[in-house]
């Protein structure tokens, strides 16, 4: 099993920082998911649970306003 992990990014309580995940697609079973390391908690290992929902944000410019 390979490890896809990124080198470690030092991050500042209420600072916000931007994510991008890029996924090449294959034949089946194609998955994406980011993970973080919370303090004092010990890092996500591959098929971790993703990062949940309330720590992340879609900038407005993104959002349709059809």
């Amino acid at each position: 099993m390979q490890d896809h992990s990124s080198e470690v990014i030092h991050q500042e309580a209420g600072r916000h920082y931007y994510v991008e995940a890029l996924m090449k697609e294959g034949e089946n079973l194609d998955n994406l998911a980011v993970a973080w390391q919370m303090p004092d908690e010990p890092p996500p290992e591959n098929y971790s649970p993703p990062s949940p929902g309330p720590y992340l944000a879609v900038p407005s410019e993104w959002i349709s306003r059809d």
